[in-house]
C-alpha cells in the first residue's frame, strides 16, 4: 500500500520505516530533485496526509537526516 501512495510522488524516495514510541510508524524519505524549502515542507505534509488517510493513521513522515557537508570542519577534524 505504501508503494501506491509513493507512486504519486515521483520526487520522493522511500528510505526506511522504523517503529517508534506510542505505536507510531516513522517513515523516512529523501528528495530526488532540488526544490525550495517551502515546496519540500508542503510535499512532506501532503505525503503524510495521504499515508495517514490511505495506509495507517499512526504514520509520521520524516526527511532523511543529512550529514555534515562543511568541508572546513572536516579538514580541521571537528565532528558534530
Amino acid at each position: 500500500m505504501l508503494n501506491k501512495v509513493f507512486e504519486r510522488y515521483p520526487t520522493l524516495d522511500f528510505v526506511k520505516e522504523i517503529d517508534g514510541k506510542g505505536g507510531y510508524k516513522n517513515i523516512f524519505v529523501k528528495f530526488t530533485e532540488k526544490s525550495s524549502i517551502a515546496e519540500r515542507g508542503q510535499l512532506l505534509m501532503k505525503l503524510e496526509d495521504d499515508l495517514i488517510r490511505d495506509v495507517d493513521p499512526s504514520i509520521r513522515v520524516w526527511h532523511e537526516p543529512l550529514g555534515d557537508k562543511n568541508t572546513l570542519r572536516k579538514m580541521r577534524g571537528v565532528s558534530l
